[in-house]
């Protein structure tokens, strides 16, 4: 009994890896069986992320006209003291995250940072130095400012994120819209739409797929910030939708955790280099 129950774990592990490397190689365009791996966006999905998006602006805009605290996190005391000593919040911001779409997921994260000693302005600075984010924001490996019209600020970065199992590559423009709502109050909401996957990134047959073709793992990104100067600091919160494809019939053993994980991991990432950089140009001006 003992044998048989090795036997059979043997031949499943043997399959398991079996089913990886095949499915990695895939990924990695290693054989034309990739094919059926990759996936599009379809208008139905885009559609229904666009009216999840519509909602969520809509519930916002109570607090960003003043009609609610501007902040989320002002709702709930003690979690306001752990950031303001430090702690980086990320929760969800939808009892039911990610939400099912048509053959896809919004992906729906809110998280709060306290920057200490600094003010909007500082902050600002960092967020809209587009041509520094790579080397400050983890996974950005190239940034460039496209066009900064007061306010109205468009960026590009290429990002790179390693998966377990295979790197995935994008170029994003980022079209953020900074606003002033209250004497020390700012929002900003920033639109990814144009996500674009990028095969065999930086060698000589790099190629940039269309708009909403690949493997699916990010086809849009929407950013909703809000800023508040206090005596001590600057209180950071970000809304932040996302929209991947869904989980793959039969695989979700294997990309499952990364397409559910992801994002939330990166909005912490975000808010915590934020911090990070903004704390190392305070500490520059003041030498």
């Amino acid at each position: 009994m003992i044998a048989d129950c090795k036997v059979a774990h043997a031949s499943s592990v043997w399959h398991a890896m079996r089913a990886f490397a095949f499915f990695a190689c895939g990924l990695a365009s290693c054989a034309p069986a990739s094919a059926q791996f990759m996936t599009s966006l379809k208008p139905t999905t885009a559609a229904a992320f666009e009216s999840y998006a519509r909602n969520v602006e809509a519930r916002l805009s109570g607090r960003w006209h003043g009609k609610q605290s501007l902040l989320a996190i002002d709702n709930n005391p003690s979690a306001m003291q752990r950031v303001i000593k430090g702690e980086i919040l990320v929760e969800p911001a939808s009892s039911n995250n990610p939400v099912d779409l048509p053959d896809g997921l919004a992906h729906d994260w809110i998280g709060d940072v306290f920057i200490p000693h600094a003010t909007i302005e500082s902050v600002f600075a960092v967020l809209k130095d587009f041509d520094h984010h790579a080397g400050l924001y983890k996974d950005v490996t190239r940034s460039r400012l496209l066009r900064s019209d007061g306010d109205h600020v468009v960026g590009s970065w290429r990002i790179e994120r390693k998966t377990e199992v295979v790197p995935v590559v994008f170029d994003i423009v980022d079209d953020t819209h900074y606003e002033r709502v209250a004497p020390r109050k700012w929002i900003c909401r920033a639109y990814a739409k144009n996500v674009i996957q990028v095969d065999h990134a930086d060698q000589s047959d790099e190629r940039a797929l269309p708009v909403g073709e690949g493997f699916g793992f990010l086809w849009r990104l929407y950013a909703y910030w809000a800023f508040e100067e206090t005596d001590g600091g600057v209180l950071v919160e970000c809304r932040s939708l996302s929209l991947s494809r869904s989980v793959p019939r039969g695989l979700g053993w294997m990309v499952g955790p990364y397409i559910r994980k992801q994002p939330q991991d990166s909005l912490l990432s975000t808010l915590r280099s934020t911090r990070e950089a903004s704390g190392k140009r305070l500490a520059a001006s003041v030498h």
